[in-house]
């Protein structure tokens, strides 16, 4: 059944993912697409606990290895396809413990892109409100275009079509390009060079992606990304996909945010015009602050993620003195939370310190992490009063009694002002 099904299938195929392995399988999950621009091939991505392996098939060859996988390997299967009313199809090959598998069945409707589309005779209205994730809003990605880095990340079908249970991801997305669309008139280079972004940690660059796509493809702004990781298999993957995509102007290299400032210095080359800083765990984040800072950049876009720091520094303090945060210390769970805002509100009253412009936005819904708050700094044009920034620092270190690491980065091991 399972072979009959694939045979039936392939030439409509779209992609395909593999989940739930089997004792004896070689990876934890395959990701299957077909590579935008060409139908007769597909992207092949297999994942470890630590890594990923790539490669790529010809549409046989990805249907010989789908019969080869499914149910033998792989307990859950998902392939996309197109329909001959060109619809998309889910089938979800599902395997019991006992080696059955059953094929559920499940079209996904397009989002109509006018109203003849629709079914909407002009001059009359549709009587029954659409899905919630069919229903139109102004994204800067608009729904219905495809988008290929959507498409290879599952959340868009070829069509433009945003699949529901991805459409959290499609928003979130959306939202960053917001915080920045906000401030691109404020970084824009003024003599004619283009745009230049880094992204310090930047993984598996989904964000770094869209970002490239948006400035360039759709505003037309000429700009050049650099997307900076510590781990070798992801930019190797990052760079791969960048030249399948042909976003000609973004690139991925293996350096640490130290060494790229330092062959920025060497080279004597100007900073980037905005710096993105997204999860960078613990102090990593500060040494991307202080470095954007050094070198003046226009913006700064960080998303903070695991401040041990101060909650560490706090737990290892035996002699600490009360002060008007010691009742935040009495509980693990409380002491955590109290750091990790600390630990922000410190870095923003550090970079207005240093002549930004600071908010602290909600970068996603807090039901969906925690970990949801993204700073926003941009250079200001005039220096004004620092008096009640400072005032605010003060207070904030008689009560603590702590240095935090980009206190100690911007200004010595005492983290004095000089």
């Amino acid at each position: 059944m399972i072979e009959k099904t694939i045979d039936t299938i392939l030439s409509n195929l779209i992609s395909a993912s593999l989940s739930k392995p089997l004792p004896h399988a070689p990876y934890l999950k395959i990701k299957i697409r077909q590579i935008a621009g060409n139908k007769r091939r597909f992207f092949l991505e297999q994942f470890t606990s630590t890594q990923s392996f790539h490669a790529s098939m010809t549409r046989q060859e990805t249907g010989e290895f789908l019969k080869e996988q499914i149910g033998s390997l792989y307990k859950n299967a998902v392939l996309e396809t197109e329909t001959a009313k060109h619809e998309t199809e889910l089938l979800h090959f599902l395997t019991s413990k006992k080696g059955k598998t059953t094929i559920i069945r499940k079209k996904l409707s397009s989002v109509p892109r006018t109203k003849e589309d629709s079914g909407i005779t002009p001059g009359k209205t549709k009587t029954e409100p659409p899905a919630a994730h069919n229903r139109k809003k102004n994204y800067l990605l608009e729904e219905g275009r495809p988008v290929p880095f959507l498409q290879h990340l599952g959340i868009m079908t070829s069509e433009g079509t945003v699949i529901a249970d991805k459409y959290s991801k499609f928003k979130q997305i959306n939202r960053f390009l917001e915080f920045i669309d906000d401030i691109l008139e404020d970084i824009l280079p003024k003599d004619g060079r283009s745009l230049s972004i880094v992204d310090f940690g930047c993984g598996k660059s989904y964000l770094t992606f869209a970002v490239y796509h948006y400035v360039s493809e759709i505003k037309g702004i000429p700009v050049s990304i650099t997307g900076l990781d510590l781990k070798d298999d992801v930019i190797s993957l990052c760079s791969t996909l960048a030249k399948e995509f042909n976003y000609t102007h973004l690139e991925f290299k293996c350096a640490s945010i130290e060494s790229y400032f330092e062959n920025l210095s060497k080279e004597g080359l100007k900073g980037p015009d905005l710096v993105i800083s997204l999860h960078a765990c613990d102090t990593a984040t500060d040494y991307a602050l202080a470095s954007a800072i050094a070198q003046k950049t226009k913006a700064i876009l960080c998303v903070p993620c695991c401040q041990h720091e101060l909650n560490t520094s706090i737990q290892n303090d035996k002699t600490r003195e009360q002060t008007a945060f010691t009742p935040f210390y009495k509980y693990g769970l409380i002491r955590e939370r109290f750091a990790s805002l600390t630990t922000d509100l410190l870095r923003a009253l550090l970079l207005e310190q240093n002549n930004y412009a600071v908010q602290v936005l909600e970068f996603v819904d807090f039901s969906h992490t925690p970990k949801n708050i993204l700073i926003r700094a941009v250079l200001k044009n005039t220096t004004g009063s620092l008096e009640k920034t400072e005032k605010d620092l003060l207070n904030l270190k008689d009560n603590l009694h702590k240095t935090l690491c980009l206190e100690k980065l911007l200004y010595g091991e005492d983290g004095k002002n000089p």
